[in-house]
């Protein structure tokens, strides 16, 4: 099939089609009016009065009769045929031409976003884009190969999705008025265009940045009522891919949580009942089995009370009545790590927006809960210093490695393997928060303990991430050595570590080189001296857990690094460095 090209698609009309489908739909309605007419007249004939006039046909009989009856019917039913053809090739218009507004609508979006770094969308639908000639520093080079990189990933997944539309709306459209045109259209057929189907995506595997842009640009393609459908009918297309509207998200993902809910009392009865564990629990459950010594069944009910634990925490979290919008973006339980990610504020639209990811034991039904209220406290400071509005998304979006697992090699905490992993995860998510938004976000990611390894992989790869805090990090897997390794600006790389955090202090020997030390790293402040119960005291953050602490200098520190304000942090002194054992 030859496809319709960007050169093709820059000639394109919709509005002769709907112009059209106009036309046709003003036949329609004379077609049906006619019907009518014919259908009052016969009715008025075999009921009206007895004697002269249209009446007399009443007591008409014989073959004549018999004949103009049956003449009657079959004119009705062509005409009924006329009508609901005529409605097939209006509404199948009528669709076409949205569509081909859309597919325009991804080629404006694809031409701006080129024009936005300076390159530009030919005639044919090539991108140009300029030498870029270097600035003398590589931190800046840097960057601006990494917005290059995201912005051909983008621009790309337009084109190609604007072709798709426009090919596959001309084929539709064509088979529909071949098919009205020779009779063939069913009964009650509408002449709708099928939607178009999602990106093929397997499960919740994490995306490259382009499959991200591409299920953007899909959804873009949709019309609003085609939008409303899926959610309703299809929320396993929506909740769990990435580039789609924190909103319509929020919608599938709430129909998913029921039925997940549904589904997991009805396994956790069957299972205390006496029924076997089915083998995709046997299998999920495999690691607890081994490590606890449980017999299958019992692993089973331990899987399947964990996920309903899980399921009641963002329940819980999302019917919290603290005056703030949340929004589920992530909700996944088939696996023995239930994942989930909430978000507090606007995500669709705020200026700012923070993604936390936490760390080595983190779990969904444990600490969601927890991280949602320590966000909800960081959102309020650094909305008061920010420029616009806040939205923080709790991301416990990866399976984080648990105290039964040190000893299983491939999810142990003692190595990077699941930070990886968890970092093409993250990849995926911030993209899609900037893919899904009219105008990308001011994006910052804070992470914690493991999740700062997890942090540092994401940041090897294209991402619009501005901003990335790591606080109690034992290092970063050996995957950022330097700010240049990871495309942010000058000052854009910020690590906190209290005094006496052991994982801080001990972690890089495991998963080094520390955070501290790369290159380009700005160290923020997490101790204020004084003696207990002062002023001093309440400022410092102690041990591992305690960076998030109200009225601490380190969560002052990371909401001046969400709201953007590196001029309002309180960088590591000299003193909290020799405390630390740094020159």
């Amino acid at each position: 099939m030859t496809g319709i090209s960007v050169a093709a698609l820059r000639a394109a009309r919709p509005e002769v089609p709907s112009a059209v489908a106009s036309g046709i739909e003003a036949h329609r309605r004379t077609v049906t009016s006619g019907i009518e007419t014919m259908l009052r007249g016969r009715s008025t004939a075999m009921s009206g009065p007895g004697a002269g006039g249209i009446g007399s046909l009443s007591r008409w009989s014989g073959p004549a009769s018999t004949a103009a009856a049956g003449r009657f019917s079959a004119l009705a039913d062509e005409l009924t045929r006329l009508g609901r053809d005529l409605a097939v090739c209006s509404q199948a218009l009528s669709h076409a031409g949205l569509r081909l507004r859309a597919a325009l609508g991804l080629l404006a979006r694809a031409e701006a976003r080129a024009g936005e770094r300076g390159a530009q969308v030919t005639e044919v639908g090539a991108l140009v884009v300029p030498a870029r000639p270097p600035r003398g520093d590589p931190v800046l080079d840097a960057h601006e190969a990494r917005e290059d990189a995201l912005m051909r990933e983008e621009v790309t997944a337009y084109l190609r999705q604007a072709e798709r539309v426009a090919t596959e709306t001309d084929v539709e459209l064509a088979r529909h008025l071949l098919e009205s045109a020779a009779g063939c259209s069913a009964p009650g057929e509408r002449g709708v265009l099928a939607t178009l189907a999602p990106p093929a995506v397997s499960g919740s595997a994490a995306l490259p940045p382009g499959d991200v842009f591409a299920n953007a640009a899909w959804w873009r393609s949709l019309t609003s009522e085609e939008r409303g459908v899926l959610v309703r009918e299809h929320p396993e297309w929506v909740g769990p891919r990435d580039g789609v509207s924190a909103a319509d998200r929020d919608q599938a993902n709430r129909i998913l949580l029921d039925r997940a809910e549904r589904v997991a009392l009805a396994r956790l009865a069957a299972l205390e009942a006496g029924g076997e564990p089915l083998p995709e629990e046997v299998g999920a459950a495999g690691t607890a089995v081994l490590a606890l010594g449980l017999s299958e069944r019992a692993g089973a009910i331990e899987l399947v009370r964990r996920r309903l634990s899980a399921l009641r925490a963002v329940r819980g979290v999302l019917a919290r009545q603290d005056g703030a919008r949340r929004r589920l973006l992530l909700l996944d339980v088939t696996g023995r790590h239930p994942k989930a990610a909430v978000a507090i504020g606007e995500v669709d639209t705020a200026p700012h927006v923070a993604t936390f990811v936490g760390g080595f034991t983190t779990t969904v039904g444990g600490d969601l809960d927890r991280y949602d209220r320590d966000l909800a406290r960081l959102r309020s400071t650094s909305s008061g210093m920010a420029h616009g509005d806040v939205a923080v998304v709790t991301w416990l979006g990866y399976a984080a490695p648990q105290t039964d697992e040190v000893l299983t090699p491939s999810r142990t905490v003692l190595s990077s393997r699941v930070a990886a992993r968890g970092g093409e995860e993250l990849v995926a998510f911030v993209t899609g928060l900037d893919a899904s938004r009219a105008v990308p976000a001011d994006q910052s990611v804070l992470a914690h303990s493991y999740g700062s390894v997890v942090l540092s992989f994401a940041l090897r790869r294209p991402t619009g991430i501005d901003r990335a805090a790591l606080f109690g990090s034992p290092g970063t897997g050996g995957a950022v050595r330097s700010i240049v390794d990871t495309g942010l600006k000058p000052g854009g790389f910020s690590v906190l570590g209290s005094i006496d955090d052991p994982v801080v202090a001990s972690g890089r020997l495991v998963l080094g080189p520390s955070a501290a030390s790369v290159a380009g790293a700005r160290t923020l402040s997490t101790y204020a001296p004084g003696a207990a119960g002062t002023e001093g005291a309440r400022r410092t953050s102690r041990g591992h857990s305690d960076y998030l602490k109200a009225g601490s200098d380190s969560a002052f520190n990371l909401a001046a690094v969400v709201a953007g304000r590196g001029d309002a942090t309180v960088a590591e002194s000299a003193a909290e460095k020799a405390r630390k054992g740094r020159s």
